[in-house]
């Protein structure tokens, strides 16, 4: 899943460290990829949230002593007809 962080809280700047936990049952940890190439260390970057299973995460962004942290439902898509 492709989740953008906006770096836009006083004077954060710094890589995005991510990290998440599912909530609701055992599970590898969240991976993710967050690019440095082509960003600068404050405003926009992306990142790409791989989550292992399905299932309730907490998800945490951290740059310096800031964080923010979301929780999300992950399910597996329908498959099209």
């Amino acid at each position: 899943m492709k989740f953008p962080w906006w770096r836009a809280v006083g004077q954060v700047v710094g890589p995005v460290e991510i990290s998440g936990r599912r909530l609701d049952g055992s599970s590898p940890p969240l991976d993710s990829f967050v690019p440095t190439e082509g960003y600068t260390d404050s405003g926009f970057t992306p990142s790409t949230l791989i989550f292992p299973v399905v299932g309730c995460w907490e998800v945490t962004g951290t740059v310096g002593e800031d964080s923010l942290t979301f929780v999300t439902l992950v399910v597996r898509p329908e498959a099209s007809s």
